[in-house]
């Protein structure tokens, strides 16, 4: 494909592209050679097209390359720049109504999406590697077209349950992880570490001798299906695949639950990471970790200079914002450096503004009748 035909692409709204770090996504705007995308885990970002090309950070996904397309369309909430992960949407709906027999009228939906969530989130462990490839495997399990066969053959042979709860593991204790994994532990280590069983209880009992509406009875399932494969799920009835399924899926639930602030706090540090990755990359600058790192610059080996308005932007829903800040630059090649501290400051400085300014817009927008004054009092 030629150079021009392949910019033209990486213009083109709604198209689908492959970022190393954050996975699939889609093309929502395009705006003086950058692009503004949307990744199906929900995460939104704007990059340089240069850039990308020249670090192969992004690659267009090779059914645009060919031009087949399933959907030649673009959704009207592509065309208005309001990206929705559409598809994950889909998932939590169908996992939450899935575990509705078990949960009743307790509704589970903010579980489920912190779990997948927590599914989609990148590690860069070797003993994780590929574990994100289980989002798509559930997708695959609750597709409505698969024959029983199918969703038989996900199940034995793509749905790896250790592997779920170890990466919910790594995000809740990095220590404890890492512990299992140097000492060679088995499953059971897993569960204990997330405290959702003890040393007292054993998960090796015949199923029937589980109280069927505890909790207990869908661990110790999901515990003796660890080492399930496509050859003993096979011959399943619809009913028994789904009587497994659910078990793992409850069990996930509920160690979601049981560690839900520890996830929270995990994805919230992810998040800052990410969107540090995103200004970094965006305006080209270079994040010290420690005051002072570098004496001269790394690309041209130049001496840096100080300056007082150094002028980053980064991008949040389909916003551009700035912040300026002090920091060091060469005067050869213009290559700036900023301490990521201080960066982060500047970042809270301006969420608290941001959050005052929305506040006082809200309550300007009150609504005044004669001469009493009405609001709404969720709006504040």
């Amino acid at each position: 494909m030629k150079d021009s035909e392949k910019q033209r692409l990486y213009q083109k709204i709604g198209t689908k592209v492959i970022h190393k770090k954050y996975g699939k996504g889609r093309i929502t705007g395009s705006s003086n050679g950058k692009i503004s995308v949307c990744f199906d885990s929900g995460k939104e970002a704007v990059f340089q097209i240069d850039m990308c090309e020249k670090l192969g950070l992004m690659s267009i996904v090779a059914s645009e390359i060919t031009g087949v397309q399933k959907n030649n369309h673009v959704r009207k909430d592509e065309e208005n720049h309001k990206p929705i992960a559409l598809q994950s949407n889909i998932l939590v709906e169908k996992i939450t109504d899935e575990l509705r027999s078990y949960y009743g009228s307790e509704n589970k939906t903010e579980e489920v999406k912190l779990f997948l969530n927590i599914l989609q989130s990148k590690v860069d462990v070797r003993e994780l590697m590929g574990i994100d490839d289980q989002y798509d495997t559930l997708k695959n399990i609750f597709n409505d077209s698969n024959s029983l066969k199918e969703i038989c053959e996900y199940i034995g042979n793509s749905l790896h349950v250790e592997a779920l709860l170890k990466k919910i593991l790594f995000c809740v204790d990095k220590e404890k992880f890492e512990k299992i994994v140097h000492e060679k532990r088995g499953f059971y280590s897993v569960l204990e570490s997330l405290n959702i069983v003890s040393k007292k209880i054993s998960l090796n009992k015949k199923l029937e001798d589980y109280d069927s509406k505890s909790v207990l009875i869908h661990i110790a399932r999901t515990y003796q299906m660890r080492n399930m494969n496509a050859h003993m799920c096979i011959k399943w009835t619809y009913q028994e695949v789904f009587n497994n399924l659910d078990s793992i899926l409850i069990t996930c639930i509920f160690t979601v639950e049981k560690n839900r602030e520890k996830l929270l706090q995990y994805l919230e540090q992810n998040k800052t990471e990410d969107m540090l990755s995103c200004i970094e990359e965006y305006n080209d600058v270079y994040l010290w970790e420690t005051k002072g790192q570098n004496s001269k610059c790394i690309v041209c080996d130049e001496k840096l200079e100080y300056s007082e308005k150094i002028l980053l932007q980064y991008m949040i829903r389909n916003q551009i914002h700035s912040v300026q800040m002090t920091g060091k630059y060469c005067k050869t090649c213009g290559k700036v450096y900023v301490l990521k501290s201080d960066l982060l400051n500047e970042l809270e400085k301006e969420n608290i503004t941001s959050k005052d300014k929305e506040k006082k817009l809200r309550v300007k927008n009150k609504y005044v009748y004669g001469s009493t004054l009405v609001y709404d009092e969720n709006s504040i």
